[in-house]
């Protein structure tokens, strides 16, 4: 009960008074309410297995970038507090059981990829997943897959997930079927963009009943400028994809005088639901990625 609770938390405060102090997430407006009333701040919005999630239930289905809103949103209003951001993972919870039947319902792997780039497109300086249980491995084995592929990419760079941060330098022509972003380290820029076009497909009253709700992805290409810091030096430019460092394709065009770096044909498909591509300053970048994903092999 709420007394027993109060006396428990003053008392571990009287013992440890550098205890750190935590707060979950909830609604836009209770996050900003107690932003700044603890030291670490978390939140999580999920988009896929009938899991429930803080806005209208009975709107048809969640907001596809809710995955990114809510986390932005939590990160700008507590920083420069850190916060811990969550991607949806496999949890049994989601699942429906019935007298009648039972349905394994967890995120396909675009919708896992999609929220867990969701997690580093917000500001995030680590990934954590809600959860990773393995035994719904065997009803969502790609999921599975694309969730270590995804882990094998955030480990390549994880150096300057931690040390850089969001700028919000690029921009891009798809009228908001993507979200893109820049993270901005010492020797090196970190440009993430998600696929978000789609035909619908998901309808949370069709949860209600058992069944296995999943969003219909299509394709679109996406043309980014990304603008280059006068402090930044641009030395190379790569793609990590699926634990693989690959050459950007169309090649990046670089206007000099401008700062302006332009990725023109962004290939976003449901397959290809998120990609990563990193401006180094200097040779050592490429060489500690690749070094970092061999690590992961």
């Amino acid at each position: 009960n709420l007394p027993s609770l109060l006396e428990s938390v003053t008392n571990s405060w009287r013992k440890y008074p550098n205890l750190p102090t935590y707060a979950g997430g909830s609604r836009n407006r209770y996050n900003g309410a107690f932003s700044g009333s603890t030291d670490i701040q978390g939140m999580d919005f999920y988009i896929a297995a009938c899991a429930p999630h803080v806005t209208s239930f009975f709107s048809g289905s969640p907001p596809l970038r809710g995955s990114y809103d809510y986390l932005r949103n939590t990160r700008n209003n507590h920083m420069p507090l850190p916060t811990w951001l969550y991607s949806q993972g496999l949890f049994p919870g989601w699942d429906f059981h019935s007298f009648l039947f039972s349905t394994h319902r967890q995120p396909n792997n675009f919708e896992l990829r999609i929220q867990a780039m969701s997690v580093i497109a917000a500001g995030a300086k680590g990934l954590m997943y809600f959860q990773t249980n393995i035994e719904e491995n065997q009803w969502y084995p790609n999921t599975w897959i694309e969730m270590g592929n995804f882990n094998r990419d955030m480990f390549g760079v994880r150096e300057y997930l931690r040390e850089g941060d969001i700028t919000g330098m690029i921009s891009k022509n798809d009228n908001g079927d993507s979200i893109a972003e820049v993270i901005r380290a010492r020797n090196a820029l970190i440009v993430v963009v998600i696929n978000l076009s789609n035909d619908g497909g998901y309808d949370e009253l069709l949860c209600v009943g058992g069944a296995d709700e999943h969003w219909d992805m299509t394709s679109h290409d996406v043309t980014l400028q990304v603008t280059i810091p006068d402090s930044f030096t641009l030395y190379d430019t790569f793609e990590v994809q699926n634990g693989v460092i690959l050459p950007i394709v169309p090649s990046p065009v670089v206007n000099v005088p401008g700062r302006m770096v332009t990725l023109p044909t962004v290939e976003l498909t449901p397959k290809l639901s998120t990609r990563m591509f990193v401006f180094a300053s200097d040779a050592s970048v490429r060489a500690n990625v690749l070094r970092n994903l061999n690590e992961m092999k």
